[in-house]
């Protein structure tokens, strides 16, 4: 979805049609999103509902350049909010081998044999790369939805894929 698309979509959300277009193309992508930021697979569904809930009851009236960002910040907060809420932020990152079967079948599924060297990775470029190569982001869209400086996003990925391929290059030897 184009930048054009999701703005006329937006200006018309209360029309069934364009809410169920929107509706059908982020939210997988909401509860993926938030699932790899916090940890938290019961998180995504509950942070995509209340997106969709905000943006039917708010009139948005500006042209919205980079979609995909302000989507994805819109519900880092919205997530942010259930967890301080719940008081559980600070407990929300942890460890991928510490996941329960639910969340390890969701990674496999989603990433395959990747999932480890995945984990090796410190978070920050493990979400670049997931953000990028899973959700389709452009480096510079990352970059603003993660508040980092474009280079050091640059930098994180291209560091991240080539740790990832040396692994590759290793484990097929």
């Amino acid at each position: 979805m184009n930048e054009k698309q999701f703005n006329e979509l937006v200006r018309e959300i209360r029309n069934p049609k364009c809410f169920n277009s929107l509706y059908e193309y982020y939210f997988p992508k909401i509860v993926a999103h938030i699932y790899f930021k916090f940890r938290r697979s019961d998180l995504g569904e509950d942070v995509a509902q209340d997106f969709f809930t905000k943006l039917i009851h708010k009139n948005i009236d500006c042209y919205i350049r980079n979609p995909n960002a302000w989507v994805y910040t819109v519900c880092d907060n919205i997530a942010k909010d259930i967890l301080k809420s719940e008081k559980l932020y600070n407990s929300a990152f942890v460890d991928l081998e510490a996941n329960d079967a639910d969340d390890t079948t969701f990674e496999i599924v989603l990433f395959g044999e990747y999932r480890r060297q995945l984990n090796e990775l410190d978070d920050e470029t493990r979400q670049i790369i997931i953000m990028k190569f899973y959700e389709g982001f452009s480096l510079k869209e990352i970059s603003e939805a993660m508040k980092l400086n474009y280079n050091t996003v640059r930098q994180k990925f291209s560091r991240g894929v080539k740790k990832l391929k040396k692994r590759n290059i290793r484990k097929n030897k």
